[in-house]
């Protein structure tokens, strides 16, 4: 009778401890990088800059790690000027929770004492790479990338752009750029013309 009830219990358990361990190392994770998103925000400033975020949320479990943030606002010390959207996505790699991905989720407000312009797009990425700690890549990606300026003649439009940057392993302390784009106008600007 007992060795019935093995059989049964041995695949069961070789589903439940993978599981129990990866749900855990999701929901340290998690927290850690929750934690963290709180500790930046809760600082007066953070190397110049003052940040706000209306909420944080924890999705994807257990596939993916993705926090929707909600009311995001960058702007420096001086107040100079201010950058806010109503939402975006900060997506945590989980086997290299050292690269992270920004999605933005609304268009985003760049509001200077003169004006203020508003840069959109079917999809805006930016995305940062560490490695141990240290730099190792950053890139922006966007499609039907549109920023409009009321202040000045002329939306920018881009419909593909592509720019990273990363150390040049040549040099220390230089860096290497790459940039791409395509279906560049700038389309009241030409119309005036």
């Amino acid at each position: 009778m007992q060795s019935r009830w093995l059989w049964l219990a041995i695949p069961w358990a070789i589903f439940l401890i993978p599981a129990a361990g990866w749900s855990a190392y999701w929901f340290g994770l998690s927290n850690a990088v929750r934690e963290r998103l709180e500790a930046v925000i809760a600082r007066e400033h953070v190397g110049g800059f003052k940040l706000s975020i209306g909420a944080i949320e924890a999705r994807g479990f257990p596939m993916l790690l993705r926090f929707e943030l909600t009311d995001l606002a960058l702007a420096p010390l001086d107040d100079e000027w201010r950058i806010n959207t109503a939402a975006g996505a900060l997506h945590v790699q989980l086997f290299n929770p050292e690269h992270v991905i920004y999605e933005a989720r609304a268009p985003i407000q760049i509001a200077r004492p003169e004006a203020t312009s508003t840069l959109s797009a079917d999809a805006l990425i930016f995305s940062v790479r560490l490695a141990q700690g240290a730099f190792a890549q950053a890139g922006v990606e966007a499609d039907a990338l549109v920023l409009d300026d009321p202040a000045t003649p002329g939306a920018l439009n881009i419909g593909k752009l592509v720019v990273n940057l990363r150390p040049d392993p040549r040099a220390e302390h230089e860096y290497q750029i790459a940039f791409a784009a395509e279906a560049v106008s700038l389309a009241r600007a030409c119309a005036q013309l």
